[in-house]
């Protein structure tokens, strides 16, 4: 009796065993068959002709908008230091009245300056999303034209040879297809 459980036991193992084994032999099949590739996604935006030029253009109207604030700013506290100074020359009615006046100003200076400052965020958003969908086209495409199985993030790579990494082709192809943003 015990013999026939010892014998039960050992097939039971077999029968369970052979599967994983088979799967193993597939897996590693599989794996010499497959190719990997790297892009580093931060390195092909930061080198794409396109970009930089967005950058530029985008450098010239972030300061142009600084300059609006600062120019908006002094003439809230200009205003607000004639409207102190001046106190004594108005009846406590026509200050308040100024000093409303005053609080409209900023809150509309405040509004203005929002709307163009969510107007350049809008438009950093926009040339980010058309940027990585390039990056990303571009980099289907070499993966297709050179058999890759899969092209991984460099962000997410821990260790890589060089021969696995397409950054540099992604980027010509980027520049290639991407003439502005």
């Amino acid at each position: 009796m015990k013999r026939v459980i010892k014998y039960t036991t050992i097939v039971a193992c077999l029968y369970l065993l052979f599967p994983a084994y088979s799967n193993m032999q597939t897996t590693k099949a599989l794996a010499q068959q497959v190719s990997i590739a790297v892009v580093d996604k931060a390195a092909v935006a930061s080198q794409s002709n396109a970009w930089k030029a967005f950058q530029k253009k985008l450098e010239a109207d972030i300061k142009k908008w600084q300059q609006k604030v600062r120019t908006y700013e002094e003439e809230l506290g200009k205003g607000n230091r004639e409207l102190v100074e001046g106190k004594n020359n108005f009846s406590p009615t026509d200050f308040q009245q100024k000093q409303e006046q005053l609080k409209k100003k900023q809150v509309r200076y405040n509004q203005e300056m929002g709307k163009e400052k969510l107007g350049l965020d809008k438009r950093v958003q926009k040339a980010e999303q058309t940027l990585n969908k390039e990056i990303d086209a571009a980099t289907a495409t070499i993966g297709k034209e050179r058999n890759i199985s899969i092209v991984l993030n460099a962000v997410m790579v821990l260790h890589k040879s060089e021969q696995m990494d397409i950054t540099n082709e992604v980027v010509k192809k980027v520049n290639k297809n991407l003439k502005k943003l």
